[in-house]
């Protein structure tokens, strides 16, 4: 293998810094929210077709060879000298914008040393990253025994249906990072489960209620029209909580709440519109019938979000508690839908935890309706690639590192021996939002890390016996 040193591989990462930035702003400028069941030659949606030509056609311009896995996803080959082939799996997809931005979330700009757009962090910024990392080994004349693969992912946040498909027509690498969390290294996923809750509400003065985006986000606005009621008085009930605004609307009564987003595998932080909405109805006693007892139930259920409102909160050594959001709601012909996704930990026994669902919620009146389990996944850290992956980490920002698991749910989990690598920093402040976030935001340092970081990773890698 032609050696190349890490301050060769540090100053070329420096010196394309801006390059990089506009190819990740390149792909940001797509609005590629992935919407299942398109035509063949979209499957996800037109954007989403859109934003894999555009990431193919930049690994082809870096001289990779690209291939388009019947437009469900692409990956981009930089030979080596052997079939075996080390991956790297980042998405082009996003979750839909949502509101509260302060700049247009598909025209991205460059702040304080921030892209921001909607999928600068989650996952363009890091896929592009990945890529210069590949480009770097290249242009400066590495040789390596694998094969390096960069795929790029068009239904991550939707379903994870392209990846399946990947792993059905294609070969997996015989080890894989994914770039969609934080350093050090991720070396397990909670358990997700997602689901319907449905109850009957017909005949009652609810007549709409909606909020959320995406299952996987905690809902910063959601909205219900209820009639019966003196606009003047609800008014009044909610001039006393600030998060709660009331108008009339014909003849009814709109009330919109407000929340904080954020991701539901971390939902440290955020505060769930709905819940908030629903507690609002459910004390002040506005709702009737069969809605009151739902809005009530809707109050309990999300009070927290480590599953004990609905029975089923439990927590391990290995990945800590089981967390729990309510992430979109509609009212449709009478029948209240509230989706939930629930992250359990690793060692939960998810038999015992779906029995435990369907009896809390039969007690409140709702079923349980489109339940999707996704396993959890674990490498074990005496894998032999991680201590390369902590020494690739420790030589850029020198501290402390061990792996460690989470409840955020990546392509690991559709993957034999993978593991999640970056880009973010624990404990590390944002000037603006993370991924599922308005005005989400990817430091540009940090991805010029993470080309430093992988290039050197790689080299480390190589030469294991994988």
């Amino acid at each position: 293998m032609h050696m190349i040193s890490k301050e060769a591989v540090r100053a070329w990462a420096r010196d394309h810094e801006h390059e990089m930035g506009e190819d990740v702003m390149r792909l940001v400028r797509i609005p590629s929210v992935s919407e299942s069941g398109g035509p063949p030659q979209a499957p996800y949606g037109e954007a989403c077709a859109r934003v894999l030509d555009e990431g193919l056609s930049m690994c082809h311009e870096y001289g990779l060879e690209t291939k388009d896995i019947d437009r469900q996803c692409g990956i981009a080959v930089w030979k080596g000298q052997t079939d075996k082939t080390i991956g790297i799996f980042g998405h082009l997809d996003v979750v839909p914008a949502g509101g509260g931005w302060d700049t247009p979330p598909y025209e991205p700009v460059v702040s304080h040393g921030y892209i921001l757009g909607r999928g600068a962090s989650d996952n363009k910024g890091p896929s592009v990253a990945a890529l210069y990392a590949i480009r770097c080994l290249r242009e400066q004349g590495a040789r390596l025994k694998h094969s390096i693969q960069l795929y790029l992912g068009c239904n991550e946040e939707d379903g994870m249906a392209d990846v399946q498909y990947f792993t059905a027509h294609e070969p997996q690498p015989v080890f894989s990072l994914v770039p969609d969390v934080s350093f050090p290294v991720c070396c397990g996923e909670k358990g997700t489960l997602t689901a319907d809750l449905v109850c009957d509400i017909s005949g009652s003065n609810l007549l709409e209620f909606s909020g959320g985006v995406a299952s996987n986000s905690v809902p910063d606005s959601a909205w219900a029209v209820l009639n019966g009621l003196s606009c003047r008085d609800v008014q009044a009930l909610a001039e006393q909580c600030g998060d709660i605004t009331c108008r009339r609307e014909g003849d009814c009564v709109r009330l919109d709440a407000s929340g904080i987003a954020g991701h539901a595998a971390f939902p440290e932080g955020t505060e769930n519109a709905i819940q908030k909405l629903a507690d609002f109805l459910w004390r002040h006693h506005l709702a009737t019938g069969a809605a009151e007892r739902a809005v009530k139930f809707l109050s309990e259920a999300f009070s927290d979000a480590y599953g004990k409102g609905l029975n089923i909160d439990f927590s391990d050594d290995i990945s800590g508690k089981t967390t729990h959001v309510g992430g979109m709601v509609r009212l449709e012909k009478g029948r209240l839908v509230q989706n939930i996704n629930v992250r359990y930990a690793i060692q939960a026994d998810v038999k015992k935890l779906e029995a435990q669902l369907q009896e809390c919620c039969a007690a409140a009146g709702f079923a349980v309706k489109h339940l999707h389990n996704s396993p959890p996944c674990y490498t074990p850290p005496t894998h032999p690639a991680i201590p390369c992956l902590l020494r690739a980490y420790q030589d850029v920002y020198g501290a402390p590192a061990e792996p460690y698991v989470m409840g955020g749910g990546t392509y690991c989990r559709k993957l034999s021996n993978a593991v999640g690598f970056g880009p973010g920093m624990p404990g590390m402040p944002s000037r603006f939002g993370g991924g599922h976030q308005p005005n989400e935001g990817m430091c540009i340092e940090l991805l010029t890390n993470m080309v430093e970081i992988y290039a050197n990773a790689l080299l480390a890698i190589d030469q294991l016996p994988l």
